[in-house]
């Protein structure tokens, strides 16, 4: 399974997803990448189309979430991809 959350260094709801993770139980570490270190067109490439969004995959299974999210929200996506 991998985690990675899409990112910018200063954006306020990047932050706050920080406290959303420490609140679920993740079975694998989050992967951060920082637009102001990886660029927007790798952004794009990805498919991100606002900060912060969460892409949880696990093989062919893959969630994305974007914005703010609950703690629930995490946990059932998690649990979905894990299936």
């Amino acid at each position: 399974m991998e985690i990675i959350k899409y990112a910018g260094k200063s954006c306020v709801k990047c932050k706050t997803l920080e406290r959303i993770f420490s609140m679920v139980d993740l079975p694998c570490e989050v992967q951060t990448i920082y637009v102001e270190d990886v660029g927007e067109p790798a952004f794009v490439a990805a498919g991100v189309n606002m900060m912060p969004t969460v892409i949880i995959k696990n093989g062919e299974e893959k969630i994305k979430l974007e914005g703010m999210i609950t703690p629930k929200q995490l946990q059932e996506a998690i649990e979905k991809v894990n299936g």
